[in-house]
């Protein structure tokens, strides 16, 4: 953006010669006026503005782009982590297994077996 900005006031201005040597003046003025230069400078600053305002689409739409992959991508992992976590429940219920998950057996084979501690270490009647 700097360059840009820096490249139109170049165009714009007289050359710093002219400060030096005053009597080019004429010069100047005559030859700016043969090859247009006030038209053709705001013919780029056109171009420059169309180019820009371009590169601004085009950015916008990579950045919508690459945020499009990353939530595909997250909604995939959580059909994964959804189906991994229901896979073993589902196997259970296809092979007439009890329909408790996993974790739920777990915890009820750690209680019996904390019950069955309690016991041996209970006093007798």
């Amino acid at each position: 953006m700097q360059q840009k900005m820096l490249g139109r006031v170049e165009t714009g201005e007289k050359p710093g010669l002219l400060w030096d040597h005053p009597e080019l003046e004429r010069l100047y003025v005559r030859l700016a006026e043969e090859y247009e230069l006030r038209d053709r400078d705001r013919a780029l600053d056109r171009t420059l503005d169309v180019i820009s305002r371009t590169v601004e689409t085009l950015l916008g739409l990579v950045q919508t782009r690459s945020s499009l992959r990353v939530e595909w991508s997250l909604v995939l992992l959580i059909v994964a982590e959804l189906l991994l976590s229901t896979c073993p429940l589902l196997l259970s219920c296809c092979q007439g297994g009890p329909s408790v998950s996993p974790i739920a057996s777990r915890t009820k084979r750690s209680s019996s077996v904390t019950n069955a501690r309690d016991l041996d270490h209970a006093a007798p009647f």
